[in-house]
């Protein structure tokens, strides 16, 4: 489960509020409504954010900014360890769990998996070997006609 940004940074900001308030609001429902279901794996503040700041060019537009890093590592783990402190939290999807590490590493955390889709054919997915695929996709065929 990621949270509210997905593939974009938090609208940046000089202060965090009053976005953050909002944030938290909106984590401690989810959290909340979702902690029981049966399927939930891992939350993850976010979705490819940490992946776009390190490797997209996002980083130079967001010096000095908020942009969403307090709430993936200070504001989302702890209201995680608060309301359901027996699922396991990331930072972001994909992430290495290490600042040092590329956030997509195979070999570190978890990996998503989209160059088969857009680049190479489908049997590439045999060419990885990562810990954990939290993202994956391939193109389905348009839909028939009538």
């Amino acid at each position: 489960m990621s949270g509210r940004t997905s593939c974009s940074p938090a609208p940046p900001t000089a202060s965090p509020e009053p976005l953050w308030s909002e944030v938290e609001a909106e984590a401690r429902q989810a959290i909340t409504r979702l902690s029981a279901h049966p399927s939930l794996a891992v939350w993850n503040g976010n979705n490819e954010n940490i992946w776009g700041y390190v490797d997209w060019g996002w980083r130079p537009q967001l010096v000095g900014k908020t942009w969403g890093n307090g709430y993936y590592r200070e504001l989302l783990p702890k209201l995680v360890e608060q309301l359901d402190p027996r699922t396991p939290y990331s930072p972001a999807s994909p992430f290495s769990f290490s600042d040092y590490l590329h956030p997509n590493d195979p070999r570190h955390g978890t990996m998503h998996i989209w160059d088969v889709w857009n680049q190479v054919d489908y049997r590439h997915y045999a060419d990885y070997q990562p810990r954990f695929v939290s993202e994956f996709g391939f193109q389905g065929p348009p839909p028939g006609r009538r």
